[in-house]
């Protein structure tokens, strides 16, 4: 069977809450490096995993930069094996969700959901529209010279970008004094960055490089990431 919008939409919104559980484990486990919090990282990479495997595909790789990125602070070889048992237990607790779904692929139509209104092409998304004020509903659809409107908003909000560069004055000032939260916030304005830049038409060549990312189906998915990384940044001009 299939997903309405809705009900995909809230699949999407417990993806967005695992979020920053699954980076505060880690920090927790790069802060202290037992047992404990290497069951933090597993519960929530479990429920990450469980609850919407499109987000999934979208944090998890951004997780493992985070790792390496916490490695590199310390260099401390006990924190990647923990990481990796941690993330290794909470495949296993999402084994029973996450095995089918990979090798029973081939049971269902699941190629229907990779093209038509579904292709991603359909649904590139141009930096103006991602600053447009304007607000409404419909359908997400593309935008051609005389046909229809797509009145959905993807906006950033002005007072997001106006924390996201207080964020990166924040990290100047901050290089010296605390230079782990400075490169912290220059580590979030990269994903920031690259995620804007995947929902433009211009990212397209990596999409075609890149099959498996056709299962998002939608490019503007990458406000998901939009949404964490721009508010977490923010937090630093505190």
């Amino acid at each position: 069977g299939g997903q309405a919008p809705a009900e995909a939409g809230d699949f999407e919104m417990w993806g967005l809450m695992f979020f920053p559980g699954l980076l505060w484990a880690f920090s927790r486990l790069y802060e202290k490096t037992n047992i404990a919090n290497a069951l933090f990282c597993a519960i929530f990479t479990a429920g990450l995993l469980t609850s919407h495997n499109l987000s999934a595909m979208l944090f998890i790789p951004i997780v493992v930069v985070w790792v390496i990125f916490l490695f590199f602070q310390k260099k401390v070889i006990k924190f990647l094996w923990f990481s990796l048992a941690g993330t290794v237990l909470g495949v296993c607790l999402a084994s029973f969700y996450l095995f089918p779904m990979l090798f029973e692929k081939n049971l269902v139509h699941v190629e229907t959901t990779t093209y038509g209104y579904f292709g991603f092409t359909e649904h590139f998304k141009g930096f103006k529209k991602l600053l447009d004020r304007s607000w409404g509903y419909g359908t997400s659809i593309r935008e051609v010279p005389g046909g229809g409107k797509d009145g959905l908003s993807y906006q950033i909000g002005w007072i997001h970008l106006l924390g996201w560069v207080l964020a990166l004055y924040s990290s100047y000032k901050l290089w010296r004094k605390n230079r782990y939260l400075s490169l912290s916030i220059i580590f979030s304005t990269a994903i920031l960055l690259f995620s804007i830049f995947m929902i433009n038409p211009r990212s397209q060549f990596i999409w075609d490089g890149a099959p498996p990312l056709k299962y998002l189906q939608f490019p503007w998915r990458f406000l998901l990431v939009v949404i964490f990384f721009i508010s977490f940044v923010s937090g630093s001009v505190f």
